[in-house]
């Protein structure tokens, strides 16, 4: 498992850093297969993190990590990238305004 500090922070006071450590927490728990990429991540969280500011990209993180699995595929880092928005990250916002 990877660094886990994240969890000492409010959700407001994440990095990308943080955002990629409980993503890839949450695949190894739910033994989801996935090759990681380091420098894909930090492109793929980062712009993550700039289209949902202000703590919303780790909520959407927390509502889609529970299960591990959204519309029944695992959850992976390729998830938060800005081409699945329209099925991921949008539909997981519009499920926690209710």
């Amino acid at each position: 498992m990877t660094d886990k500090t994240y969890l000492l922070k409010a959700d407001e006071d994440w990095d990308w850093r943080d955002l990629r450590n409980f993503v890839e927490n949450s695949y190894k728990k739910h033994e989801t297969a996935y090759i990681p990429s380091p420098e894909r991540e930090a492109a793929i969280f980062k712009a993550f993190m700039k289209r949902w500011p202000d703590g919303k990209a780790v909520k959407i993180a927390r509502y889609a990590c529970k299960d591990g699995v959204w519309w029944g595929r695992p959850v992976t880092p390729l998830n938060f990238r800005k081409d699945f928005d329209s099925e991921f990250a949008e539909p997981i916002d519009k499920l926690m305004e209710r």
